[in-house]
């Protein structure tokens, strides 16, 4: 999930806010969440539980149950987020190298980026 919502946190962190382009990867991160929760039973106050949605797509289980659900796949997503945060912050070097490299060029292969990333001194 931190993976999918790179991209959005480095568009905030380069640009103070996030652009439309990473929609599909914030809806995936949400689904996975959401997944991990009521499917899977990857949850803290939830463990060992599923809560998935009848066939007919009406919910199956109670207001509260659906408020906690919720504020689990928050908090995965949350801690997605931060994780992806920390890791940008750690190499916001590269991360501004790329972004300027981006506005130039709209894209970059993998060989481009691992140019890039070399270039740059390490994380301390």
């Amino acid at each position: 999930m931190a993976t999918m919502l790179g991209g959005r946190a480095a568009e905030q962190l380069v640009f103070g806010e996030p652009g439309s382009g990473a929609a599909d990867d914030l809806a995936g991160a949400n689904d996975l969440a959401r997944s991990m929760v009521c499917e899977l039973g990857m949850a803290e106050s939830l463990a060992d539980l599923t809560y998935s949605d009848g066939h007919d797509g009406s919910r199956r289980y109670s207001e509260e149950e659906a408020r906690l659900v919720g504020a689990e796949v928050r908090r995965l997503i949350d801690e997605a987020r931060e994780r992806a945060r920390g890791v940008l912050l750690g190499s916001r070097d590269v991360i501004h190298e790329i972004a300027g490299a981006l506005l130039e060029r709209e894209t970059l292969s993998a060989e481009e980026l691992e140019l890039i990333a070399r270039r740059s001194p390490a994380p301390a």
